[in-house]
């Protein structure tokens, strides 16, 4: 502990030091630097006199960092800060802050670029040693005939392991991946042969130990330890354009799951709305999908262990929803809106409506209200009853309502087969005139339900939910709207 506390007074006596440094004259910062170095406070209450002072001189004037030049020892020691074992989430933050400051000089830009990619390798070699010995013993732990136990002997030696360079590579990565660095230092991090391999050898072992996996709500502690690996990964292959990135730190949870590694502040990445609906379709984000599709099992209990890595590492996978598991896509769905709720006040929703005319009642109170007026919480009150809406009358409300929308005098949805109980949009509703405004009510009310997390007893067909979508209808969907004339098409086509 004490090592630890004296390596935490260290990294943040360097990092005063230099952006002090970078506030002064060029005739000024040797002297500074040397009385840095010399001055070594032994106290609590002089360490403390002393981090005072140097935050009150580490104010940065916005016209200097354009012209100040970086020193060489500066630019090793901003990158051996990151790539500390003790580094925390506070230095991590507060270092990659004055880096991307003093890269507004296209000097310092080269510079720290180039000492932090090397560091990478440097530390990728390192790596790739303890990855070569756990793939042998993990193909010759596949040979034994109790195969799991002896995977399980292996995974447990390299996870009591206390060297942890993955997390090292991730911080470097993820300063690396700011749009100031990201454009001029993707190419070599992509193309480098170390990493290269690291990926090589980490694809292998994460086949190797997915026998491991046997409950998708128990992750094995192994696979935690190689999640900054994995989330370096997907750092360096997110083919996100940089035009669509922001440079913007957020408090987030630990990016490193293993209790033995230190603390790494998340970096998320804010994409444009229009980025989200994209695909990974070009070659560039050919590795990611090759990856999630090997490696979906153990990425998906990693998210489904911790959720936030869609909001960050991860959230490359957003653009290719179908590498992400259903109750993946859940969580983090509900997880967005609590957060837009949290950010809007939206005022409550008061119902009144009769059972006997539910449908009317109900249409006649929503229909009208902006969407931001959905938004709000419900109150619903059923007339005539005294209960007391604590949360179990919506519920009663939206499963009631969900089985008279159905409600076959309507004509607005019919079953779409004898066999089948989902429903359709029946061709008949024209009877009504109104039949199209309460199409919309029936939307808006699916909407609110999804948001509000209540179930409704309400099934449609998969060309129903393709509509909904704009997806492509394919042949398969006519089965569930009439199986006899499917069977008879599909004869045709076999025959």
């Amino acid at each position: 502990n004490n090592n630890n506390n004296n390596d935490t007074v260290s990294q943040n006596r360097m990092i005063n030091s230099t952006t002090a440094s970078s506030s002064l004259p060029a005739s000024e910062q040797t002297n500074s630097s040397s009385n840095n170095s010399t001055s070594h406070p032994t106290t609590v209450s002089s360490s403390s006199s002393s981090s005072q002072n140097t935050t009150e001189n580490s104010v940065v004037k916005p016209n200097i960092l354009t012209t100040y030049q970086l020193e060489k020892e500066h630019v090793t020691a901003l990158t051996n800060v990151l790539s500390r074992d003790s580094c925390s989430m506070q230095p991590f933050q507060r270092v990659t802050h004055i880096i991307l400051k003093l890269a507004v000089n296209p000097s310092n830009k080269s510079e720290l670029e180039l000492s932090m990619i090397e560091t990478v390798k440097y530390l990728a070699s390192q790596l790739k040693g303890q990855l070569q010995t756990l793939s042998v013993e993990i193909d010759i732990a596949s040979q034994q005939p109790d195969r799991v136990v002896a995977l399980e002997e292996v995974a447990v030696t390299f996870s009591s392991t206390s060297q942890s360079p993955e997390v090292k590579i991730l911080r470097l990565l993820r300063t690396l991946n700011t749009s100031i660095f990201r454009q001029s230092a993707s190419h070599s991090l992509k193309s480098d042969f170390i990493l290269s391999e690291l990926w090589t050898y980490l694809s292998k072992i994460l086949t190797g130990l997915s026998p491991l996996i046997q409950d998708r709500t128990l992750v094995p502690p192994v696979f935690l330890k190689l999640l900054p690996l994995i989330e370096a990964f997907f750092v360096v292959n997110d083919t996100t354009p940089t035009d669509i990135r922001i440079n913007r730190f957020e408090e987030a949870q630990s990016a490193s799951l293993d209790s033995a590694a230190p603390l790494v502040q998340e970096m998320v990445i804010v994409e444009d709305s229009s980025s989200q609906a994209a695909h990974l379709a070009n070659e560039e984000d050919r590795p990611i999908i090759d990856f999630g599709e090997k490696h979906r099992r153990v990425v998906n209990i990693l998210i489904h262990h911790s959720p936030h890595l869609l909001n960050t590492s991860f959230r490359v996978l957003l653009r290719k929803p179908s590498l992400i598991d259903f109750p993946n896509k859940r969580v983090w769905f509900r997880a967005q809106v609590r957060k837009r709720r949290e950010q809007h006040h939206y005022p409550t929703i008061r119902v009144r409506v009769r059972r006997s005319h539910l449908f009317a009642d109900s249409y006649n109170a929503l229909h009208s209200r902006s969407p931001d007026q959905c938004k709000g919480k419900l109150h619903v009150t059923f007339a005539g009853e005294g209960a007391i809406d604590a949360g179990g009358v919506t519920r009663e409300w939206y499963l009631a309502l969900s089985r008279e929308i159905f409600n076959l005098n309507y004509c607005l949805f019919k079953p779409s087969s004898k066999q089948n109980q989902t429903f359709q949009p029946d061709p008949r509703s024209y009877v009504n005139p109104e039949h199209l405004q309460y199409y919309d009510f029936v939307g808006r009310i699916i909407g609110k339900a999804i948001c509000d997390e209540h179930l409704l007893d309400a099934y449609f067909t998969r060309s129903f939910y393709k509509h909904i979508l704009g997806s492509q209808l394919t042949f398969e969907d006519i089965q569930a709207i009439d199986a006899d004339f499917y069977n008879s098409l599909k004869w045709m086509l076999e025959n």
